[in-house]
C-alpha cells in the first residue's frame, strides 16, 4: 500500500489534498467515502510516524542529558 511507505511530509500533503477535494464537495457520495477512508488510514500512518520520531527525540534527549 502506497499510504504505508509515504513519508510523514507526503503523506500530510496527500491529506491536504483529499481534505480539499471532500470540503469542494465536487465528489460524488462514494468519492466522498472512498477519500475519507483514505484520510483515516493516512492519519493513522501519519500517528505512527510521530510516535516513532517521538520516541527517537525521547532517546536522544536521555543519551544528551
Amino acid at each position: 500500500d502506497s499510504i504505508k511507505s509515504m513519508s510523514f511530509e507526503s503523506g500530510l500533503k496527500f491529506l491536504e489534498e483529499l481534505v480539499g477535494k471532500v470540503e469542494s464537495g465536487g465528489l460524488a457520495l462514494d468519492q466522498a467515502i472512498g477519500s475519507y477512508e483514505r484520510g483515516v488510514v493516512l492519519i493513522a500512518r501519519l500517528r505512527e510516524l510521530l510516535s516513532g520520531a517521538e520516541a527517537k527525540l525521547k532517546v536522544l534527549n536521555k543519551e544528551g542529558a
